[in-house]
């Protein structure tokens, strides 16, 4: 198996993007390494093997959103979600990072593997609305679709998930 110790003998720094694959104890062992090694979490990226998902390490309790039905709960300003296949609509919560987040909290299957836009197998339509990325996905060149592990709304959403 990989080990930290292995790369200190083939690197010359911790300065580089780690991209680690593998089982998912593989994957969380050598992320706890280098993070041991003093290697900040932006420069880890990890992917579990066969559509593992291999998931960050959450420093505070989430709480989901509270569903609603049409707008009648609706609270200003929040955007709306619509998983129209899975029949759910939900608020934003500011606790998700990203649509694929809120969809686990509410029980919504998304598939997904590499959660940082490099494979697409999560990219699913979107029916209406808009959406917004903090960082540029790769490939996603299609109007009427989004990589939710990478997505937030921008405004009322209704996606085919």
């Amino acid at each position: 198996r990989v080990s930290v110790d292995g790369l200190k003998s083939v690197l010359p720094s911790k300065d580089f993007d780690f991209y680690l694959c593998g089982s998912q104890e593989m994957v969380r062992s050598l992320a706890d390494q280098l993070a041991d090694w003093g290697v900040e979490g932006d420069f880890i990226h990890k992917e579990g093997f066969g559509g593992l998902q291999v998931s960050k390490t959450i420093s505070q309790e989430k709480v989901p959103a509270p569903e609603i039905d049409g707008q009648s709960k609706k609270k200003p300003g929040l955007p709306v979600v619509r998983f129209e296949k899975s029949k759910k609509t939900v608020e934003w919560d500011s606790t998700a990072e990203t649509i694929l987040d809120l969809a686990e909290q509410h029980g919504v299957e998304i598939e997904s593997v590499c959660r940082s836009g490099s494979c697409g197998a999560c990219q699913i339509g979107l029916l209406s609305g808009c959406v917004k990325y903090d960082q540029k996905p790769e490939g996603n060149s299609q109007d009427k679709s989004c990589l939710p592990c990478l997505a937030k709304p921008a405004g009322d959403i209704v996606l085919n998930a």
